[in-house]
């Protein structure tokens, strides 16, 4: 069975991602008849493919983040792609074809779309719990996954201007012969709120398995979603919501000086999800190297200086995923929450409310040899300050730098321009400027002449 379904995903999905000819998808269409799930274990099956759903999410937006970078010695090494080559250097000087962050999202929009019509058929007398989790999963990772190409290929969410700028395509039901449609950023976010919302209503608070959805998940990935949007008092309320679910923090004098990673499905993890490995520029040692202006900014009493990071002679690399191995994480977790609940009291003003969310992370990360140096603050703006600074030095690599840097730089008192030079050429990534959106695929462009090249690019 599990054979069957992956060769007729395979065969659609070749041709889901700008829509196909109706002669290809008639081709196929005996086959689906014959082996389209059709039972709620069949259902399951698809939601709970942890090497499908769960691993290989976009990768891109961290390799144009700042606070690490690849040296000149190793940039023509064949282990760097040239999608990647073109992300890093915030340029389309090489090749775009055949992009891992919107191939395999939209593979994975395209299972949940599956799930959620084949669901269609079944009736009242349904298993109604099995029903809801696996329809609220549906809803949940398709939710994850347009946000996450939104943060690549959707101009960021500005509300004057949302219902005008450019989202992604939005693929709704398994009609592969229906030809992709960009929508508006507005409408893009509008779907993700309402997966979202929806799946909370039918999800458990806490997951079985930390590759499912819950309420927890859904709730946090809601606080982050509103981050983004500059909706502060809402991504506040939900990381609240999902912090009364579940708030437990890794004490990082328990873990050992020379682990290799911080563990899959930690303590802290809420909602397990997996980088892809092909963009080895953040995260092969060699090739992904840390900042040592950035690695400075770590005391020596805290404990993220050596359990994050390992010091090669004048080489720093990071060690710190919440994955098993190198690969990145770019799930949920609960130190996230923290971090955004805590902005968002010190842009309400609640500084004492904000420095304590932040000390009761900060003090799991400080070595028990000392006494922890309670963090206080002038005022709300110094609170927001050292927030953001802790936000950058907790949640390195994890695919949130990008989208921080995206809504920062919307505000004067926090934009910064980055650069790079290679080659001896400089590349400048300045505040607000268009290259903060990633250009469409060319292949994409070439077999969906109906969709519009990201602005800038063109």
């Amino acid at each position: 069975m599990k054979t069957r379904y992956t060769i007729l995903i395979i065969i659609v999905l070749s041709q889901l991602i700008v829509g196909c000819k109706k002669s290809d998808w008639f081709d196929v269409k005996s086959d689906i008849n014959k082996t389209v799930p059709v039972t709620l274990e069949d259902f399951e099956y698809l939601m709970n493919d942890m090497f499908f759903m769960n691993v290989e999410t976009p990768g891109l937006a961290e390799v144009g983040s700042d606070g690490h970078f690849i040296p000149e010695n190793r940039w023509n090494s064949s282990a760097i792609n040239d999608v990647e080559r073109n992300a890093y250097t915030w340029s389309l000087n090489f090749s775009n074809l055949k992009v891992k962050d919107w191939n395999a999202s939209y593979k994975r929009i395209f299972q949940c779309n599956l799930v959620l019509d084949g669901l269609k058929r079944f009736s009242a007398n349904t298993d109604q719990v099995r029903y809801n989790s696996i329809k609220g999963n549906a809803l949940f990772h398709r939710a994850k996954n347009y946000y996450d190409l939104a943060q690549i290929y959707a101009q960021p969410f500005q509300a004057s201007s949302a219902n005008s700028d450019i989202g992604i395509p939005l693929k709704d039901g398994i009609d592969v012969t229906e030809p992709a449609q960009q929508a508006s950023v507005k409408l893009t976010y509008e779907q993700i709120i309402a997966d979202l919302n929806s799946a909370t209503n039918l999800l458990p608070s806490l997951p079985k398995l930390k590759t499912e959805g819950s309420k927890a998940a859904a709730f946090a990935l809601l606080a982050r979603i509103y981050l983004a949007m500059g909706d502060h008092a809402t991504a506040g309320l939900y990381a609240n919501s999902s912090l009364n679910l579940y708030n437990r923090l890794i004490d990082f004098n328990a873990v050992d000086i020379n682990v290799t990673s911080m563990g899959r499905f930690n303590l802290e993890t809420i909602f397990y999800a997996q980088r892809t490995a092909v963009y080895r520029s953040t995260w092969l040692p060699g090739i992904a190297l840390v900042d040592p202006e950035f690695y400075a900014l770590y005391d020596n009493n805290d404990l993220r200086k050596t359990r994050f990071f390992t010091v090669n002679s004048i080489d720093v690399t990071f060690k710190g995923n919440y994955t098993l191995y190198g690969e990145g994480f770019d799930g949920l977790a609960v130190d996230e929450q923290y971090l955004i609940r805590a902005e968002c009291f010190a842009r309400a003003g609640n500084t004492t409310a904000a420095m304590k969310d932040l000390n009761d992370l900060l003090k799991t990360r400080w070595s028990n040899a000392v006494n922890y140096p309670v963090r206080t603050a002038t005022d709300a703006e110094d609170a927001l300050r050292q927030i953001l600074l802790e936000r950058r030095k907790e949640l390195l690599f994890r695919n949130l730098r990008w989208t921080d840097l995206r809504r920062l730089n919307l505000d004067p008192r926090f934009k910064v321009t980055l650069t790079r030079t290679i080659g001896g050429k400089t590349y400048t990534l300045e505040p607000g400027s268009y290259k903060y959106t990633l250009p469409i695929p060319t292949d994409v462009l070439q077999l969906a002449p109906q969709m519009k090249q990201t602005p800038g690019w063109e």
